[in-house]
């Protein structure tokens, strides 16, 4: 009985992921092909391109309390469907709008419909797994999910140069339509005898921080950290790294690669091994040495690769010392969402627990290519790097000397997170 337990759990988080990769391909090509073919869209400038890239993240925030409060009382299913209908029109409206005010508009819709993704996908993996494994889990979902945005990546830049924006982005559209195929392994109902992780709808974020037992605030500011780094710093300033060192050539089958495809490359490797590292993290995270310990080695871990990828080195090193730094991201993204669906066991109200969890991440997105151009325009890219890298020591400190979250000994793999 467990073991079918344990297999529906892995069936239903597996068909969530693929249905986010599928919807995610959209968003993701955008991030090569719209700062090059900006015209094709009606744009007025590169300015204009920034505003488009930053819109969804903008909107994210507000979104999380209104996305919570929707899922009290509507099923995960009926939310992962509705944001798929939503990112299908979205990137549709990416090859048939023109236009700054209508492209807005479109970003806006993919942010509500990544908002139900990224919750809806959270509430499912605390609804269905056990403390033994809700970080193998949590790793499924990290490495199967961008497998959106790597295809996303290298097939939007080479379809867009070849076909167009707009022909590349109703591409997407078709393949987003894929997604309802995946749908029949996530049901239609859910289980309410879990009443404990919600039993008081009038609890508010205040209540459930000051109640909750863990040390919420440092999980929170893991989640802030940890995209603050990797989703907003070293995504934003990779390409600035590798440009430093224009006067070197690397060559690949006797072509020389620039520092943009250089930049895409090697940040597309990532999406290619977290399909299988993500979830052997995840386990190993629910094994004996516990979810701080090894969230504090990966910290230290990511700190030394932040100083690694700061120092001066040729480009062949810097390469080497960039797919370290993205090995990094793979094991502290996991560690941190598991730290979080960990917390969330012992909060009185585990959705509003994860809606804040969800919007310190966006905050941390948000801040983290603000935060680097600030210093860069201060000093330079490497003390960038540097003032991150002593973040996550600090982190990693904290973690291995602070006590292991409490976790429910016995749950069944039924509980309803609502």
């Amino acid at each position: 009985m467990a073991s079918q337990q344990a297999s529906a759990a892995r069936s239903e988080i597996t068909a969530i992921s693929i249905v986010t990769a599928l919807c995610l391909v959209g968003d993701s090509f955008l991030y090569v092909a719209l700062p090059l073919h900006w015209e094709e869209a009606g744009l007025g400038s590169l300015l204009e391109v920034g505003l488009i890239l930053a819109a969804n993240r903008l909107v994210r925030i507000p979104l999380n309390p209104l996305i919570t409060w929707f899922y009290t009382r509507c099923s995960c299913r009926t939310g992962i469907v509705l944001a798929t209908l939503l990112a299908i029109v979205s990137t549709a409206g990416y090859g048939l709008c023109q236009g700054l005010v209508l492209w807005l508009l479109m970003r806006f819709l993919w942010g509500f419909s990544w908002t139900l993704l990224r919750l809806g996908t959270l509430f499912s993996i605390l609804r269905v797994s056990t403390p033994d494994t809700l970080g193998y889990l949590t790793g499924i979902n990290n490495g199967l999910y961008r497998l959106g945005s790597l295809g996303g990546m290298l097939l939007g830049g080479i379809l867009s140069d070849t076909f167009g924006l707009q022909a590349t982005a109703l591409f997407f559209a078709g393949v987003s339509c894929l997604a309802p195929f995946f749908m029949r392994k996530i049901p239609r109902s859910e289980s309410r005898d879990r009443q404990k992780n919600c039993p008081d709808q009038s609890l508010n974020w205040k209540d459930v921080f000051a109640s909750q037992p863990g040390p919420v605030l440092w999980v929170m500011m893991t989640a802030f950290v940890v995209a603050m780094t990797y989703q907003g710093l070293t995504a934003s300033t990779i390409s600035m790294l590798l440009e430093d060192h224009s006067h070197e050539q690397l060559l690949f089958l006797g072509l020389t690669l620039s520092a943009a495809t250089i930049s895409g490359g090697l940040q597309s490797l990532r999406w290619i091994w977290e399909p299988f590292l993500a979830p052997v993290f995840g386990r190993l995270s629910d094994g004996p040495l516990g979810r701080c310990r090894l969230s504090a080695l990966a910290f230290a871990f990511g700190a030394l690769t932040l100083f690694l990828g700061a120092q001066d080195l040729s480009l062949a090193g810097l390469c080497a010392a960039l797919v370290v730094v993205l090995l990094a991201a793979t094991l502290l993204t996991t560690a941190t969402d598991a730290l979080g669906n960990d917390a969330a066991l012992l909060s009185p109200n585990s959705r509003i627990f994860l809606s804040a969890f969800a919007l310190f991440t966006d905050l941390g997105a948000a801040a983290g290519p603000l935060l680097a151009y600030l210093i860069i325009a201060l000093a330079d890219v490497s003390l960038a790097w540097i003032v991150t890298g002593l973040c996550l020591a600090v982190f990693a400190a904290y973690w291995w000397f602070h006590p292991e979250l409490p976790r429910l000994r016995s749950r069944s793999p039924s509980r309803e997170a609502r």
